[in-house]
């Protein structure tokens, strides 16, 4: 099990990850038939269930499997599984036991329900797996309950990764109604989003009476490298 780094003030931080993996608690079944690894932590699933929902898991799973003999001892200590486990890079430990949650349930009968931090990990990796049920429901869910204007910048910089027109949209708009970003801010977006933010800067400022120029001034020009 993970043990939790806890300071002298009791509060909770960041776990500390293990050198070795280490099998999830819930979603690591004796009778699952797929190993993959996020991050330190190893999944053992049936994969009947993701190759169902995303095409590109799929065809990753018909590809001939490495011998047995390829496995890392440290691996085989630790798993006894029968599989070279499939690592996961640059994904969410949170994100997967979210869509894993989907097809383990605890009760049947009771829907399950996710919130934007759940959807802000989902939504990546159902896109780059082509999960494209799941992706739809995160999308509709965030242009449903949109996010606060903090969000606002990693909303811009979903909708660029994922290509959603609707979503970047919805995120420029907000911005453009909220205040005048910071330069880090500005750079996270890119260029052109920060151009398109301004202009509906300009043509709001417009429509009640008169742009105002003062608000550009606010930048720092020196905080701006792109």
């Amino acid at each position: 099990m993970c043990n939790f780094k806890v300071e002298k003030d009791h509060l909770p931080v960041k776990p500390e990850l293990p050198d070795e993996p280490c099998p999830c608690e819930r979603f690591y079944f004796e009778t699952g038939d797929l190993v993959f690894q996020v991050e330190k932590v190893l999944f053992k699933v049936h994969r009947h269930f993701l190759a169902a929902v995303s095409p590109i898991l799929r065809d990753m799973l018909k590809l001939p499997q490495p011998s047995t003999q390829d496995r890392p001892s440290a691996y085989i200590a630790i798993n006894k599984a029968t599989e070279r486990p499939l690592f996961m890079l640059s994904e969410s430990v949170h994100g997967w036991k979210c869509i894993l949650a989907l097809f383990y349930r605890t009760d049947l009968f009771d829907p399950v329900s996710y919130q934007f931090g759940d959807w802000k990990e989902i939504i990546p990796i159902a896109h780059k797996y082509f999960m494209t049920d799941i992706e739809q429901r995160g999308i509709q869910f965030l242009r449903k309950y949109p996010p606060g204007n903090i969000q606002l910048i990693w909303l811009v910089k979903l909708a660029q990764e994922i290509e959603s027109e609707e979503l970047y949209e919805q995120a420029i708009k907000g911005l453009a109604d909220w205040r005048m970003l910071k330069g880090e801010e500005a750079r996270e977006i890119g260029f052109k989003a920060f151009y398109e933010v301004m202009l509906r800067k300009q043509n709001y400022n417009q429509y009640q009476g008169g742009w105002n120029r003062q608000s550009w001034a606010e930048l720092n020009a020196k905080d701006l490298h792109w």
